[in-house]
């Protein structure tokens, strides 16, 4: 959010002077087996739309639709209260914490995250990255954990309108799917490229905010001399004559 509000920074780095500390997440998708899962090492600094962004590479969704996060009944995100303004290090301090994590409000991917511990940043590695995991998300608009199983019963009939449906939606071309899909270095190479996206994008609003609080301070101060004005003018209309 653009005011006065300092926005966490994600950056590619090198060093543990680069961050203060680093929150290592396992990310579970719920309601789906066998289960797909990532553990990803995100900055402590992180808001929780650079989580967002973070958790769509890592897991391998699109990025289409929209998400909320949701932590002691308070929602962040699309139509909720904003994640621009939220860090890991503040809403989850301590290890053990949990945050839910929905993709898709239609579908209703949710995911578990849980902060298995928080560690120094180690010399010469890069955050954000992903040390672990297993097999693919579903493919995206394939109706939520209950219409992905019902497509994958589809499958295994081999026949009717269903079986179509879901055979077009699993092996449409070149981006047939792949339940046990998962490359820890590709992966990474693709943390690598968001993160830089992610600090060009700090840097903006940085420069926003800046621009935006120094028009805020003359506002303030041209308001401060129009009063100061017109309480001197109005000192001297209400003199009495000697």
């Amino acid at each position: 959010m653009i005011g006065a509000v300092t926005v966490a920074r994600v950056v590619v780095m090198k060093g543990r002077s680069a961050v203060g500390g680093i929150h290592q997440l396992k990310v579970i998708l719920r309601d789906v087996r066998p289960v797909v899962w990532r553990r990803i090492h995100v900055p402590s600094t992180a808001n929780l739309w650079e989580l967002h962004n973070i958790i769509q590479v890592a897991m391998g969704w699109d990025n289409e639709h929209l998400h909320v996060f949701a932590k002691d009944w308070e929602e962040y995100g699309d139509n909720a209260k904003s994640e621009y303004d939220v860090t890991l290090a503040r809403l989850l301090p301590d290890a053990g914490g949990w945050l839910a994590y929905r993709y898709d409000l239609g579908d209703c991917w949710d995911h578990d995250i849980q902060v298995e511990k928080i560690h120094r940043a180690a010399s010469n590695t890069a955050y954000p990255r992903c040390t672990a995991g297993g097999r693919a998300c579903p493919p995206e608009d394939s109706g939520g954990p209950e219409g992905f199983a019902e497509h994958l019963r589809a499958l295994r009939h081999k026949k009717g309108w269903k079986y179509r449906q879901a055979k077009h939606l699993f092996d449409s071309g070149r981006n047939r799917w792949d339940p046990a899909a998962f490359d820890k270095d590709e992966v990474n190479a693709a943390l690598a490229t968001l993160a830089v996206h992610l600090a060009e994008q700090a840097a903006t609003r940085r420069v926003e905010e800046e621009a935006f609080q120094e028009r805020m301070r003359a506002v303030a101060a041209q308001r401060a001399a129009q009063v100061e004005a017109e309480d001197g003018g109005a000192r001297g209309c209400c003199r009495f004559p000697l």
